[in-house]
């Protein structure tokens, strides 16, 4: 990626998405011939939109590691024990969209057994996930 026409080089920007079977692309339909799961998920289209109105170019990398029945206790388990694929590790962006799975029956069951409200358990969900992910995600040191 270059710059305005210049030869500095640019790094795209890499965005690491987690998150369900919504993430991943489970029924999604375009009617478009070719499109499979992978690139009609959400994510691949973000990918497809930021890079078309940067001109074509490769402005953002996203990287779709989304699984379905997962949810932020997953993801905290892959910042955690630094499951991520080494092309990814250190994204500059992560989307948690686990939301979905989050709302599940079992957190409900789980906040109302530890005497929570279902907001207060989704909440501190997210709030781990996030601290795992600060304490794995540091900012790469840029070569001299």
């Amino acid at each position: 990626l270059t710059h305005g026409g210049s030869d500095t080089r640019i790094d795209p920007v890499r965005i690491l998405v987690l998150g369900g079977s919504v993430t991943v692309g489970v029924n999604c339909v375009t009617g478009i011939p070719g499109y499979t799961l992978k690139n009609c998920s959400w994510p691949s289209r973000l990918e497809d939109l930021v890079n078309s109105l940067a001109g074509g170019i490769g402005l953002v990398e996203v990287h779709n590691l989304a699984s379905g029945g997962t949810n932020s206790a997953t993801g905290q388990v892959i910042m955690e024990y630094e499951l991520l694929p080494a092309n990814i590790r250190n994204p500059d962006i992560i989307i948690n969209a686990y939301s979905t799975n989050d709302m599940h029956i079992t957190t409900i069951n789980e906040a109302s057994s530890n005497n929570q409200t279902l907001k207060e358990k989704t909440f501190f969900k997210a709030l781990v996930f996030v601290r795992s992910a600060l304490q794995v995600c540091s900012p790469q040191e840029s070569s001299p």
